[in-house]
């Protein structure tokens, strides 16, 4: 089974109010990374579509934040371990840099696709009136949430031509922004595990690569970087 989670989507997603003015790269390295001023700083840009929508990304030693009207979005350049680290990291420390913004609530969201199901997948999506024998069915869906430590999972099952998605998002309230620095550390693998063993247990699938936005590096050659300045 070609299972693959794609990381190419938000990782953390914070519901908060956050100014996206401030969010310029010499802001981002001193008061996020705490570089000092003429340090180099990892970074790698991505233009992705989404749909209609352009989105650029600026990934700074491996995570990316996103800032839109009400919710702050951290992506991940690729998919080990010290990059989830990393980005719980920012997300933390963002919150101990600005601990008066006003936050509801934090996603931890996983996608994972099989583009070629196998027919025993294929027949958990049936509907229950049996459409199937009357119509084309060009996709079919259903969402369950579940209560998990700590909040709930909203997990969506779709089945089209693009294969089945499992999409999980593990959702938790919390308006107090000191104490996410209690439960953020450890939370995506944590989750990431719970996803995998239902994955495992209910569907059959006991293994999924990963997909992101990071290229090798040939021998010798460097991930560029960019010098921090001073604020402005």
């Amino acid at each position: 089974m070609a299972l693959a989670l794609d990381l190419r989507s938000p990782l953390l997603v914070v519901v908060g109010q956050f100014n996206p003015a401030i969010f310029e790269f010499p802001w981002i390295a001193k008061h996020i990374l705490e570089a000092d001023e003429g340090d180099a700083v990892q970074a790698l840009e991505v233009i992705m579509q989404l749909g209609n929508v352009g989105m650029r990304l600026q990934f700074f030693e491996g995570v990316a934040i996103n800032v839109q009207p009400g919710r702050t979005e951290l992506l991940v350049q690729n998919g080990d371990a010290d990059s989830f680290k990393a980005a719980e990291d920012r997300l933390t420390k963002l919150l101990e840099v600005l601990p008066h913004t006003p936050v509801a609530a934090i996603g931890c969201n996983f996608r994972f696709n099989d583009p070629q199901p196998p027919q025993d997948i294929i027949e958990l999506f049936d509907t229950p009136e049996g459409l199937e024998g009357e119509f084309t069915i060009n996709s079919r869906q259903s969402t369950t949430q579940l209560q998990v430590e700590g909040g709930v999972l909203n997990f969506s099952r779709t089945l089209s031509d693009a294969g089945c998605d499992f999409s999980f998002n593990y959702h938790r309230d919390e308006t107090d922004a000191q104490k996410y620095a209690d439960f953020v550390p450890g939370m995506v693998k944590a989750h990431l595990d719970h996803a995998a063993h239902l994955l495992a247990t209910t569907f059959g699938y006991e293994a999924f690569e990963k997909l992101s936005f990071v290229t090798e590096v040939e021998p010798g050659e460097k991930a560029d970087e960019q010098p921090i300045e001073a604020e402005h």
